[in-house]
């Protein structure tokens, strides 16, 4: 499956935090606390509100602006929330250095075939004769990745098969 994140900094409900992984997304988040620590220890004051006037944010954006390492800022936020952080990437990682090791096909009236790539499964498929002395009763589908994932899919349709197929080119 691809790798859907969001970073979010601020002020949000742990419901809306929950909606959002419930909805697949992978969430790295900053409390708006964390993140006015992180800034602090740089003599920096972002805290605002509502009552904040427009010339006290300019001044706490110049602030910024002047700061000469803005890195540590970065540095410091990231360390405050080290194992959120460590999390977020070992799933980031894990989906981009992900890929498929081999996909198997089993036609359930014939002999199992085992191809390396995505081109091969349709090729094989495309040309996969179906009429035997028995019927076909379906294709079996086995996607083995690298990092041991397997995703099994049947289908009794050979086009069926195909798109479902396409879905990972």
């Amino acid at each position: 499956s691809p790798f859907i994140g969001v970073v979010l900094a601020g002020e949000f409900t742990e419901s809306a935090l929950t909606q959002l992984k419930s909805c697949g997304f992978n969430v790295l988040f900053f409390h708006y606390k964390e993140v006015i620590s992180a800034f602090s220890k740089y003599g920096i004051d972002i805290a605002f509100d509502e009552q904040t006037a427009e010339v006290d944010f300019k001044s706490k954006i110049d602030n910024w602006a002047n700061l000469p390492n803005k890195e540590d800022v970065a540095k410091e936020l990231l360390a405050i929330n080290k194992t959120s952080v460590d999390e977020f990437l070992e799933v980031l990682s894990s989906a981009v250095a992900r890929f498929i090791e081999r996909i198997t096909i089993l036609p359930l009236h014939g002999k199992k075939s085992v191809v390396n790539n995505l081109p091969e499964a349709i090729d094989f498929i495309e040309k996969y004769a179906e009429k035997a002395k028995l019927p076909l009763v379906k294709y079996e589908i086995i996607i083995k990745y690298n990092t041991g994932d397997k995703i099994e899919a049947s289908f009794k349709e050979k086009q069926d098969c195909i798109r479902f197929l396409e879905t990972y080119l």
